[in-house]
């Protein structure tokens, strides 16, 4: 008789204390990245400068983002990742520091540039919890990993509006070190030590990047779709403020009006969940339709307090529903190269974000709150061919 070859054994599931450490940690991150949204009103009365000024510190930070997940994600398929992220965690407390100091809106959006190219964290731990994760949980923790990412920004935005009403802005960027110095600290004790995946030079590494966009349709629809939704994130929330400002609200309202982004935060791991079961093309299409529905509301109800709650409440469901789908897709690419992979995907949107910020400034300063909304609507109508794009390559 011939003997029979073993049965494959299915990868254990991810101890879940492993997710939530790997989401705390991408939320306290991701967090640096958007203390400054209710706080821009109170930077530019600070230096005496123009919203479009002010504007130009979120551009400052979203850029340097961008580039660092370029120059720092790819990484983490090359170096120890526990000792990349602790690294990072130091290097951001120590710049929030400097942060405080700021004597000048221009100093202030340079030192944001800097924070935003340290603070890419979130970038290095998303690859992490995939690889670690079994195929059939890839998507439930991805979608935990994305709850964290939100509570981080929802941190951000209460605590950043709630500390800047009351006490200006400078003691949140204190506070915010003095967070990243514990959690650096906490993750160079309690974070597992992995081999890296690949010996490549950081040149090589670099093109490795290119070779992924090049090789593979999905990817470069995924960037694509993200980019476009992160330009209308990026384009509302720089000039949120000003506008609420305008209404006779003040930063601490900015913030609780971010608490609805807690909508979403509860609901992304069950859009993981959904990505798994029905494929990315239609959990993509639902958030496409929610975005479109939210910026109509923008448009045509902003300018009243429950319109502004109303459209608020859903454009985080439609936001993650479009990034949980667009990460699950590339994220089953190459296990090998997920950094790398995420790295091309985050840059796109990051990248885009900037543009988006840079470009809600100036039409604000041109036509106000309904221009930016239309701006806005642009963005995600431009989505919709992406979407027929992915499509058609799903049939193929």
């Amino acid at each position: 008789m011939v003997a029979s070859s073993p049965e494959p054994v299915a990868p254990a599931p991810l101890p879940w204390a492993s997710v939530v450490l790997l989401a705390t940690a991408g939320a306290i991150a991701v967090a640096n990245v958007y203390y400054l949204q209710p706080l821009l009103e109170l930077i530019a009365e600070d230096f005496h400068v123009s919203a479009q000024t002010a504007g130009m510190v979120s551009v400052g930070m979203q850029t340097g983002y961008a580039l660092g997940i370029l120059a720092l994600v790819p990484l983490g398929d090359v170096l120890d990742r526990r000792r990349l992220l602790v690294v990072m965690f130091f290097a951001v407390s120590a710049l929030l520091v400097v942060s405080t100091l700021a004597p000048t809106a221009t100093f202030l959006a340079f030192t944001m540039l800097a924070i935003g190219f340290c603070t890419t964290a979130p970038q290095v731990l998303l690859p992490f919890a995939a690889d670690i994760a079994p195929p059939l949980q890839r998507g439930r923790v991805i979608g935990t990993m994305q709850t964290g990412l939100i509570l981080g920004t929802l941190f951000a935005r209460v605590a950043g509006g709630f500390i800047g009403a009351h006490f200006g802005w400078r003691p949140v960027f204190a506070m915010a070190a003095a967070i990243m110095l514990l959690t650096a600290f906490a993750l160079a004790r309690v974070l597992p030590s992995r081999p890296p995946h690949a010996t490549l030079q950081y040149v090589e590494l670099l093109r490795s990047v290119a070779s992924y966009v090049r090789r593979y349709a999905a990817l470069r629809v995924s960037m694509c779709l993200g980019g476009l939704a992160f330009m209308t994130f990026t384009g509302i929330w720089t000039v949120f403020a000003f506008h609420l400002h305008d209404l006779g609200y003040g930063s601490d309202v900015v913030g609780l009006i971010g608490l609805l982004s807690l909508i979403s935060a509860f609901a992304a791991s069950w859009f993981g969940v959904l990505a798994d079961r029905l494929g990315t093309l239609r959990t993509g299409t639902a958030g496409w339709w929610l975005l479109l529905v939210t910026f109509v509301i923008f448009w045509c109800a902003g300018w009243s307090i429950g319109g502004i709650i109303v459209a608020a409440a859903l454009y985080p469901l439609g936001f993650q529903l479009n990034q949980i789908s667009n990460q699950t897709r590339i994220f089953a690419i190459d296990d090998r190269a997920r950094s790398r992979i995420n790295t091309a995907y985050t840059f796109a949107m990051f990248g885009s974000g900037a543009v988006g910020a840079a470009a809600a400034t100036v039409v604000w300063q041109l036509g106000g709150w309904n221009a930016v909304c239309i701006l806005q609507l642009g963005w995600v109508l431009a989505m919709a061919p992406v979407l027929l794009w992915l499509r058609r390559i799903q049939r193929r």
